[in-house]
C-alpha cells in the first residue's frame, strides 16, 4: 500500500511542472493586459481559478476611477470579450472590481 502511495505521488509530482506553470499565468496576464489597453485604455489585475482543468472563476481588477466612463454592461461585454479570447472558454463566474488607493 505504502509503495503504491508513493508510485501516484511520483506520477502526480512529474505532472506537475510549477515553472511552466509560472510561466503560462504571465503570458495570460501579459496578453490580457494587452487587449484590455487596446479595448479599455488601462490594465487590470487579473487572476483565475482552474478547478479539475475548467476555468472556474476569473477576477478582473482595475484602477479606481480607470473606467468612469463605462456603463456596467460596455465593461461586461469588453471584458468578456477578452476573458473569451486569451482563456480561450468561459468561466463559470467573473468577477469585477476597483481598487482604492488611500493616501496618508
Amino acid at each position: 500500500m505504502k509503495k503504491l502511495f508513493l508510485l501516484i505521488l511520483a506520477l502526480s509530482l512529474f505532472g506537475c511542472n510549477p515553472i511552466e506553470s509560472f510561466e503560462e499565468m504571465t503570458a495570460k496576464q501579459d496578453e490580457f493586459n494587452e487587449l484590455s489597453l487596446k479595448e479599455l485604455g488601462v490594465e487590470a489585475f487579473v487572476g483565475w481559478n482552474i478547478h479539475n482543468g475548467r476555468l472556474n472563476t476569473v477576477t478582473i481588477i482595475y484602477p479606481q476611477w480607470s473606467l468612469k466612463q463605462l456603463t456596467v454592461g460596455e465593461l461586461e461585454r469588453k471584458t468578456l470579450k477578452i476573458v473569451d479570447e486569451v482563456f480561450k472558454e468561459k468561466p463559470n463566474t467573473v468577477t469585477y472590481g476597483f481598487r482604492s488607493v488611500h493616501k496618508s
